[in-house]
């Protein structure tokens, strides 16, 4: 709630939306319809760990990822966001860069690799048994 309400005072349409299928909430921050998650208006913030603004393919503990869609709660009816692209593209390619690396026993080339390990190190992401 704390950066819904730092968006809010920054002068940004911000949401709080509600997963209430995996009991998990996220924010969203008003943006350009081609970046929206699922038609809200909003893209998706993940405030719980370090992750690129947009990406939504996390594996929660409790479920692989949040498929339900959300309740939104607008909070702020601000002004839209518009520097989501250069996020956007990175989680896409990050999630592209996941995915090939699961099928194929976690082997990237090593060119794939410095580049997944560039997103990684960029964002500060926690990969999961990595220490």
């Amino acid at each position: 709630m704390l950066l819904v309400y730092v968006l809010k005072k920054l002068g940004y349409g911000s949401a709080y939306m509600v997963f209430d299928r995996e009991n998990h909430a996220v924010v969203g921050l008003k943006c350009d319809p081609i970046y929206e998650y699922k038609n809200t208006g909003y893209c998706f913030i993940e405030s719980t760990t370090p992750v690129m603004m947009t990406y939504t393919s996390l594996e929660y503990g409790y479920s692989e990822a949040l498929t339900s869609s959300p309740d939104v709660y607008v909070m702020s009816d601000g002004r839209a966001f518009h520097g989501v692209e250069e996020e956007y593209t990175d989680s896409i390619r990050f999630d592209e860069l996941q995915t090939y690396a699961e099928k194929n026993d976690w082997v990237l080339s090593v060119a794939d690799f410095n580049e997944w390990l560039g997103i990684v190190r960029k964002y500060g992401i926690k990969m999961v048994g990595a220490s």
